[in-house]
C-alpha cells in the first residue's frame, strides 16, 4: 500500500497505518516521520500488509510493487529533478501503471493535476474530495477553537461516519478522506477507522 503525493504523505501514511493497527491487522510500516503509535518511523509487523510512504523525488516511487496507491495531490515540486509539471505528471502516470490489473487507486478528485493523468481502465478508482463529485466526501465541516476539523463522511452518498480530527486544517480533512478510502477498500471496521484517525 503506497501513499504518494507532493504534500501530506507522512501524515496520511500515519493515518492509514493507525487505522490498520486499530483493526488488529499488524501491518509492516515504513514512514518518513515519527509515528507515536509505534514509537518509531517503521514497524516490522506481519507480511499481509506493507504500508509505506512513496516519494516521487528522483522517481524513487517507481521502484516499488504496489497493489494499492493513494495520490494525495500533485504540485510543482522537485523541479531540480523533474524540470516542469509535465514531467511530474509523466512520472505519476508511470507510478499508476505499476498497479496490477484490478489494483486500487485512491485519488483526490479536487486536484486538477491528478485529473490530467491517464489511468488504465483495469484499475479500480476511488475518488475522494470536498468540492467535486466523489465516492467519498466530507460534509458539514466545522472547526474547534484549535482549528481541528469535525466533519461527516459520506460514502456513495450515504452517511458513513463522523470524524473529529486532532490535527489542524482542511488539508488534513483530505488526508483523512484518503485514509478512510483505503480502510474501506480493505474492509476495515468503521470503528477502527474512526479510532485510528
Amino acid at each position: 500500500i503506497c501513499i504518494s503525493g507532493t504534500h501530506g504523505k507522512s501524515t496520511t501514511t500515519g493515518m492509514v497505518a493507525s487505522c490498520f493497527l486499530d483493526d488488529g491487522l499488524n501491518p509492516t510500516i515504513q514512514i518518513g516521520a515519527y509515528l507515536p503509535k509505534i514509537k518509531a518511523n517503521y514497524h516490522v509487523g506481519g507480511n499481509d500488509f506493507f504500508i509505506m510512504e512513496a516519494c516521487e523525488y528522483v522517481d524513487s516511487f517507481l521502484n516499488f510493487f504496489p497493489t494499492s496507491e493513494i495520490i494525495l495531490n500533485i504540485d510543482d515540486d522537485h523541479l531540480d529533478y523533474f524540470g516542469n509539471m509535465d514531467n511530474i505528471k509523466k512520472s505519476f502516470t508511470k507510478y499508476i501503471n505499476l498497479l496490477p490489473a484490478n489494483g486500487n487507486l485512491i485519488i483526490n478528485a479536487d486536484d486538477k493535476n491528478i485529473s490530467d493523468l491517464r489511468i488504465p481502465e483495469n484499475i479500480k478508482i476511488i475518488r475522494y474530495g470536498i468540492e467535486s463529485h466523489a465516492e467519498i466526501t466530507a460534509k458539514n465541516i466545522s472547526y474547534n477553537e484549535l482549528g481541528n476539523p469535525q466533519f461527516d463522511v459520506y460514502y456513495e452518498n450515504k452517511l458513513f461516519t463522523s470524524i473529529n480530527l486532532r490535527v489542524m486544517g482542511i488539508h488534513n480533512i483530505y488526508n483523512a478522506l484518503a485514509a478512510i478510502a483505503m480502510g474501506i477498500v480493505y474492509g476495515l471496521k468503521k470503528e477502527s477507522i474512526k479510532k485510528g484517525l
